[in-house]
């Protein structure tokens, strides 16, 4: 009989830059519909980690694994909103925002075993979709 037991983890950490351009449809008025897109870089930081563990009898066979990967990427948006002006100095925001991430991965490569095994997991490129709301101050 053999028992045994498996870990593995994947995880991203990203952050996001964007430059973005917003054109008032309608620029006058207390309702301000606007639209805009940006574009920019993600830093994702990917890590991977394995274990294993198989006993049989008196024998147990360890193997383990860990990979960190960062990598730059792409990244942009497209967005589209509406805004609410109740004086001169202060609107209420409510828009919705499409993000784009590109993919990437972590490869692992075992140790513990007479030949070693390496592997790739990775995540592809992504769309991130949001509805958002803020409270907006106008300086001038």
């Amino acid at each position: 009989a053999v028992s045994g037991r498996m870990t593995e983890t994947f995880s991203n950490k990203a952050t996001v830059g964007l430059v973005n351009m917003y054109w008032d449809l309608l620029p006058r008025g207390r309702f301000s519909p606007y639209i805009g897109a940006g574009f920019g870089a993600a830093y994702n930081e990917y890590r991977r980690d394995y274990i294993s563990t198989e006993t049989s009898g008196a024998s147990t066979l360890t193997v383990t694994g860990a990979d960190k990967d960062k990598k730059v990427g792409w990244a942009g948006a497209l967005m589209a909103g509406i805004t609410f002006a109740f004086d001169h100095r202060w609107a209420i925001d409510v828009n919705y925002r499409a993000l784009y991430l590109q993919g990437g991965g972590a490869t692992l490569t075992t140790s513990g075993l007479e030949t070693n095994q390496t592997s790739r997991a990775s995540i592809g490129d992504s769309w991130e979709h949001q509805i958002r709301a803020g409270l907006r101050f106008n300086i001038w």
